[in-house]
């Protein structure tokens, strides 16, 4: 894992944990925003313009951030549990389509 990625992983890790730590909507924005500075300073996600006036984006040290992040939370859970990860993930999915917009 490359240095942007290894940050990145750093910094989602330090929103989750102050997102969900803060006790007001203002602090959770202060979250967010430093956040979104962090990664933006570090490469988390880079863009491209080109002679056409396309843009290019490379997320590739967010997806290696995550999945490396996502690794570590699923072996944990498949140690602590006894559930395999196939299990885990559909729980996963199941949370994820129970959340509200």
């Amino acid at each position: 894992m490359d240095t942007a990625a290894r940050n990145t992983a750093h910094t989602l890790l330090d929103f989750y944990s102050g997102y969900t730590g803060a006790e007001s909507d203002e602090a959770r924005t202060r979250t967010f925003n430093t956040s979104m500075e962090k990664l933006n300073q570090d490469g988390a996600i880079g863009a491209v313009l080109s002679d056409q006036d396309e843009v290019s984006l490379d997320v590739t040290p967010l997806l290696l951030a995550s999945s490396a992040s996502y690794e570590w939370f699923f072996s944990q859970l498949t140690a602590a549990t006894g559930k395999d990860a196939s299990e885990l993930s559909f729980e996963l999915r199941e949370f994820i389509d129970s959340l509200k917009d």
